[in-house]
């Protein structure tokens, strides 16, 4: 969901029926779900949905289609397999840094949080201390930066997550990306990460 790529029609021709009526898509600007009689919208009117379908990322939908895909979702006592719809989607887009509120965890756990998202440690730096955590999303997408104070030394230890930035490197190394220049999707997964993290 955080690339911003097609999925594949063999794929979603074998995806079960009851998942997919439980996961809103995308071709363009329109968002339907599957249901037993084709696709809808979220009036539950049929909805014209040909071309490249997409999985809906909360953060580009837009307040009105975010809300009414969240009535007819409870309408329908429908749940989605993932957080599709609880995505953060009020993200600043001033300056190049995200601010967060991550507390004090130590680091066994933060890796075990944040690595099936995808996100690695960076080089440590000459202290040995790992400073940043990197995640890389789609192609020609920025690579995700948490940054770490303190870092995290040899032995492991507390840490907190203070920020996140973007950067063109994939070792998570400055110079920091504007944030509004990183498409909202990914900033939208950075934040949604980040609040899994246990406070």
């Amino acid at each position: 969901m955080a690339e911003a790529r097609p999925l594949d029609p063999r794929v979603l021709a074998a995806l079960p029926p009851a998942l997919l009526a439980r996961v809103v898509l995308r071709v363009g600007e329109v968002t339907f779900r599957v249901a037993e009689e084709g696709p809808i919208d979220a009036t539950g009117a049929p909805a014209e949905a040909r071309g490249a379908v997409y999985v809906a990322h909360a953060a580009e939908l837009g307040p009105e289609v975010l809300g009414a895909w969240g009535d007819h979702f409870a309408a329908r006592r429908l749940r989605s397999p993932f957080d599709q719809l609880a995505r953060p989607t009020a993200l600043e887009a001033d300056g190049d840094r995200l601010p967060l509120a991550v507390g004090l965890i130590d680091a066994v756990t933060l890796d075990a949080v944040l690595a099936p998202r995808g996100w690695r440690r960076g080089a440590p730096d000459e202290r040995l201390q790992v400073v940043r955590l990197v995640r890389a999303f789609g192609a020609g997408d920025p690579v995700g930066v948490l940054a770490l104070a303190p870092g995290i030394g040899p032995r492991g230890g507390e840490t907190r997550v203070t920020h996140a930035g973007f950067t063109s490197r994939a070792s998570g190394e400055p110079p920091w990306r504007p944030l509004a220049e990183v498409p909202r999707r990914v900033r939208s997964e950075v934040a949604y990460d980040s609040s899994l993290v246990p406070a």
